[in-house]
């Protein structure tokens, strides 16, 4: 039986490099657990991108698709969403129209 905790599941990140401001750039996608371990595995993968790394930008991606004959690749990035914290309690009611804050008649 195994008792190590378990691994957290490696996320798909997606690294674009712009080479200079005209070209539509470079993007690599690899697995990793976090963006500096992703950045890291591209710079072990493409060594000649660490010195053009101040304009590389690593998000997560949500969906990859790559078109293998023409070379390019849709990229979908994942949307952080912070979670909704509200106490059932605490509700507030709006104003009605012609009420003042404090439920006051105008």
């Amino acid at each position: 039986m195994d008792t190590s905790p378990a691994s957290p599941k490696p996320h798909m990140f997606a690294v674009d490099f712009e080479r200079h401001p005209s070209d539509l750039g470079a993007t690599a996608i690899v697995l990793a657990d976090a963006p500096e371990a992703a950045l890291e595995k591209v710079f072990k993968l493409f060594p000649e991108y660490r010195r053009v790394s101040r304009r590389g930008h690593v998000f997560e991606a949500d969906f990859v698709e790559v078109d293998w004959e023409t070379g390019r690749a849709l990229v979908i990035q994942r949307k952080k969403r912070p979670p909704k914290l509200q106490d059932p309690g605490d509700a507030r009611q709006e104003p009605e129209a012609g009420e003042l804050e404090g439920g006051q008649p105008l």
